[in-house]
């Protein structure tokens, strides 16, 4: 029953990683650049754009499912000694990431759009900003090595190894 399984929680976890890339992605070329336009300017526009909802709306509801179907293939995939280990040092490096982003970034996007010109100077905000932005291209390498360099293989093999083929998953 295990390895029936398997394969379908490996793509689950697959989708899911690659959900979290098309979200960071999206944020690193579309968003950001935008909020760094015209510092402070595109700062408050960008504040009062997200009234409603923000991105850190779909990152705080899709990470910890990203983290749970972690833990679930890891937990599923022990006895396939490699893949496993590819898949704990993903798990790890996902973990870093999301700690990183909760410690450093978080309170730079607090900083930039709820203090904004309001608290600190505008040489400030742009420093605040490169750091913000450097930081988050160090995730963003970490979240490409987490899913195409560890996850992509480790499911790959996965889902041959346990037999599956095309028609079932």
């Amino acid at each position: 029953m295990r390895e029936k399984i398997l394969p379908w929680i490996a793509m689950a976890h697959l989708c899911l990683l690659m959900m979290l890339m098309g979200g960071a992605f999206f944020e690193t070329f579309i968003n950001f650049p935008n909020w760094f336009r015209d510092v402070p300017r595109s700062l408050e526009a960008t504040s009062a754009f997200f009234v409603v909802r923000n991105p850190g709306n779909f990152f705080q509801s899709l990470v910890p499912l990203v983290l749970l179907s972690a833990v679930a293939l890891v937990s599923m995939a022990w006895r396939h000694r490699r893949q496993r280990n590819l898949l704990l040092v993903s798990l790890a490096l996902l973990i870093l990431a999301e700690v990183g982003t909760l410690m450093r970034m978080y309170p730079l996007i607090g900083a930039l759009l709820r203090e904004g010109a309001a608290q600190h100077s505008v040489e400030s905000l742009r420093e605040m900003g490169r750091l913000f932005l450097q930081l988050n291209y160090f995730r963003m390498a970490v979240l490409a090595v987490t899913a195409f360099g560890l996850s992509l293989p480790a499911v790959t093999s996965l889902v041959r190894a346990t037999g599956a083929s095309k028609s079932t998953v």
